[in-house]
């Protein structure tokens, strides 16, 4: 494909528009940069957003989500097409943020900054952003002790925003198992925030 000069190597770009992203990813393990493209342009913005509201700021997010991309492309031969690139993907960007933020010492809670973006009409006083600092800091440390399998059915419901689908393909576990998960750890969490007020 390489010895093939440009205009030979694009052609069919609108055939590749219409496929799917298991298609794409299979043609992105040969190398074919246009489906690349196809999967940034679908995938891009949604992904540099999410980014944004794990790392709390959009240069963060703009690295994290460019050592999402090399990832996507360095481990494709990996990928399994079943459907679910999104799940996939969100899946690497969530795990690439986590040892991202474990290395830095102090770091930027992420909802502080989504707070601050919704009330952007009245000033926060440092009171008020130390209570929501707080708060987020409690739920955080109360997720962390959920098992492992309802912790992970959580974090993808609510933050990384994957449907029930997408989060048993990424656990591996069938869709009513996925919502018994999370309505086990939303009981749980709900029972421990009762007990710490």
């Amino acid at each position: 494909m390489g010895n093939k000069p440009l205009w030979q190597r694009i052609t069919g770009v609108d055939s590749l528009k219409t496929s799917t992203d298991d298609e794409l990813m299979i043609e992105v393990t040969n190398g074919n940069q246009v489906a690349f493209s196809i999967l940034f342009q679908r995938y891009g913005g949604l992904l540099l957003g999410y980014g944004q509201r794990l790392m709390g700021e959009r240069a963060r997010a703009e690295d994290l989500t460019q050592d999402v991309w090399m990832k996507v492309i360095r481990f494709s031969s990996g990928y399994q097409s079943k459907g679910h690139f999104k799940a996939w993907l969100f899946t690497i960007a969530r795990n690439t943020a986590i040892n991202q933020l474990r290395n830095e010492k102090d770091w930027a809670l992420p909802a502080l900054g989504e707070f601050d973006q919704r009330n952007n009409s009245e000033e926060l006083s440092a009171e008020a952003v130390l209570a929501v600092d707080q708060d987020w800091r409690s739920i955080m440390q109360l997720v962390d002790q959920l098992p492992p399998a309802q912790r992970a059915a959580l974090m993808f419901s609510v933050i990384d925003e994957l449907s029930y689908e997408e989060i048993s393909a990424s656990l591996k576990t069938t869709v009513p198992a996925v919502k018994s998960l999370i309505f086990r750890a939303r009981q749980t969490l709900q029972k421990n925030l009762r007990k710490e007020k």
